[in-house]
């Protein structure tokens, strides 16, 4: 990541087309996330304008949290609330109407795995080993239980 717009006592400057190559992304994506307001305006107007440090980081951040799964409207909120991407991405309080996506896995007669997908944050790789755990603790207490 870029720390500093000054290279040798002179700013860097970027312009989108090397934004977008330095971090492979479609110009048209990185377009769109300036006109949703994820990523502030360049500075300068038309042919003049340019990108500084600062713009290459908003899209890194972007870049980061949607690696992780995490959609264009949180990010939004992430990003209105100050934050950057320091590990986990903090949930968002449920709101009314919200749809919640949950996974729901037959262990043993009478007992289901319920994972929320994105609180848990679990590949599913992650999550077939989990399952394949409690499974087995389940099969273990009903043998030393006979």
């Amino acid at each position: 990541m870029i720390s500093s717009d000054k290279i040798g006592g002179e700013i860097r400057r970027y312009t989108l087309k090397e934004i977008c190559q330095l971090l492979v992304i479609p110009i048209r994506r990185a377009r769109h996330y300036i006109q949703l307001g994820l990523v502030d305006r360049p500075e300068g107007i038309k042919r003049g304008a340019f990108y500084l440090s600062s713009h290459l980081r908003q899209f890194q951040h972007i870049q980061h949290w949607q690696d992780k799964g995490v959609s264009l409207e949180r990010i939004a909120e992430l990003i209105q609330q100050g934050l950057t991407p320091t590990g986990s991405v903090p949930i968002a309080a449920p709101r009314r109407g919200d749809v919640k996506l949950q996974s729901q896995i037959h262990i043993a007669p009478g007992v289901d795995l319920t994972i929320d997908q994105e609180q848990a944050q679990l590949s599913p790789e992650q999550t077939q080993d989990l399952y394949r755990q409690i499974g087995d603790t389940v099969d273990q207490l009903k043998k030393n239980a006979e």
